[in-house]
């Protein structure tokens, strides 16, 4: 990962992180796969891609709990207070921080930190597709539908600086026409960990941890 100065390509990957995990009962952000923390395992996918030159993380609710543990990775932190509001604000902090002060970026990669399959080669997937394509979005396919994670041109940074409540970019797709939206299919990320339920799930399908 390099400083944001010179000409060129740059993609700028963000994770969205900053909610209380509600419905799960504790911090999903914590929550281990192969012994790493799933908010590490979400930083070090985009890190590990070379086109992406800077990795903002956005906190909120449990930051205190959280931020230790990036502390031995090159991202920015963001902290919101306000993190209530929904994954919008998470979204917007993103979107200003890169605005404010990474202005040779031009595409953002969106992600979120509770896919457990989530790993450097869908990371990188998307990112080859999009060095290859004039679409201005690409978007994981799973489910039938585009989702997260997602790569989007600086042209949509102002729409969806203006999404409000608890949705992402989700809005941004079904505004814009179909041809600006490329897709990749990464079934294996249909799954996140919202619920307890999913948790137990998702637990039970993996071999034992030796």
């Amino acid at each position: 990962m390099t400083p944001d100065s010179g000409s060129g390509t740059k993609f700028v990957g963000v994770v969205l992180a900053a909610g209380s995990s509600q419905r799960l009962g504790h911090p999903k952000q914590l929550v281990k796969v192969d012994g790493s923390p799933l908010i590490v395992r979400a930083a070090s996918a985009l890190l590990d891609v070379p086109d992406i030159t800077r990795v903002v993380v956005v906190l909120g609710a449990h930051a205190a709990k959280i931020r230790p543990l990036l502390d031995s990775l090159p991202v920015k932190i963001i902290e919101i207070s306000d993190w209530e509001e929904g994954l919008s604000r998470s979204l917007r902090a993103g979107i200003a921080e890169i605005q404010d002060n990474m202005p040779s970026a031009e595409a953002a990669l969106f992600t979120l930190c509770d896919q457990p399959a989530l790993d450097h080669q869908a990371i990188q997937s998307l990112v080859d597709t999009k060095k290859n394509s004039s679409a201005g979005i690409v978007a994981a396919r799973y489910d039938g539908h585009p989702g997260a994670p997602c790569l989007v041109n600086r042209r949509y940074f102002e729409f969806l600086s203006q999404i409000e409540g608890d949705q992402g970019a989700r809005a941004l797709f079904s505004a814009v026409d179909p041809s600006e939206i490329a897709l990749v299919d990464l079934p294996h990320l249909s799954l996140d960990l919202d619920t307890p339920e999913d948790l137990r799930q998702w637990r039970d399908s993996r071999p034992p941890e030796p």
